[in-house]
């Protein structure tokens, strides 16, 4: 039962935290004010987790030993020749609500204080669980009040209050 609730809470964060949209904004000939833009070349469908886990995997592996090894990085691939129409790329990150409050409730950080200590001691437990669900909930907002997600959907929409 343990295996499993560890396995439930990784894979929660895992999706929570990898869920993106990726928005292509094709009339906006300027790079848009987010740090999650970037000009690509035309749109293709998304890659897979699995690869994105992959290449980012592979990224931080390389900026770790140019790190250590003092290597300035190379230029970054959005820089780099391309042969067709290029159009901003926005990825931003789209959490559940189910995801965020699972993640709220029983997060990786409950199951290391869970196996941690025995389950004897259960009113000092809950008390613990209680004020780090609390705490996690702090700590993580809902969607709605991040202004870089809020930021990130309004980018290239006209204002409501333009004149």
């Amino acid at each position: 039962m343990t295996c499993l609730l560890i396995i439930i809470a990784s894979l929660n964060t895992l999706f929570l935290f990898t869920h993106t949209k990726l928005y292509h904004l094709h009339l906006q000939p300027d790079l848009v004010a987010s740090p999650h833009a970037r000009f690509v070349s035309a749109p293709t469908d998304p890659p897979a987790l699995a690869s994105r886990l992959r290449t980012n995997a592979w990224s931080v592996f390389l900026a770790f030993w140019r790190f250590l090894l003092g290597i300035t990085p190379s230029s970054s691939p959005g820089s780099s020749a391309y042969g067709g129409p290029r159009v901003q790329e926005l990825e931003v990150w789209t959490p559940g609500e189910g995801e965020l409050m699972l993640f709220c409730i029983y997060s990786p950080i409950h199951v290391f204080l869970w196996t941690l200590w025995n389950a004897g001691n259960w009113i000092m437990m809950a008390a613990v669980m209680a004020s780090v669900s609390f705490q996690v909930c702090t700590i993580v907002p809902s969607p709605l009040s991040q202004s870089c997600v809020l930021n990130d959907s309004n980018v290239g929409c006209p204002s409501r209050y333009a004149s």
